[in-house]
């Protein structure tokens, strides 16, 4: 069924309800869950935190502690550079704040 990008948008947003009403969404991901807790075992590494490497010959429990740590320096930095991106002024921001010079006064632009 051919469609625009909105009917693709409505159908996938249709499917998506419907998963809901059908289905329990702890249960639906549990194993997708667990398998990103247990990538942390190793270390971290992706494009916004610096690697962090975890021996794999430390006792099981620190590993597990380790790794949890991993995990909440990874969410904790993508939360400050969140925050850091939406106090950064936007173009439009520094595009309207441009003045004009006119003889001894300046006046922004509109």
């Amino acid at each position: 069924m051919p469609g625009d990008s909105a009917s693709y948008a409505l159908r996938g947003r249709l499917g998506g309800l419907r998963r809901a009403a059908l289905y329990d969404g702890l249960a639906v991901t549990t194993k997708a869950r667990a398998a990103y807790a247990a990538s942390f075992l190793d270390g971290h590494e992706c494009a916004m935190c610096a690697p962090i490497v975890i021996p794999s010959d430390l006792p099981e429990p620190e590993r597990l502690r380790r790794a949890e740590a991993a995990r909440r320096f990874h969410f904790a930095n993508l939360s400050y550079r969140s925050a850091k991106a939406r106090k950064a002024p936007s173009v439009a921001d520094t595009e309207g704040a441009k003045e004009v010079t006119s003889g001894s006064s300046t006046t922004p632009t509109p």
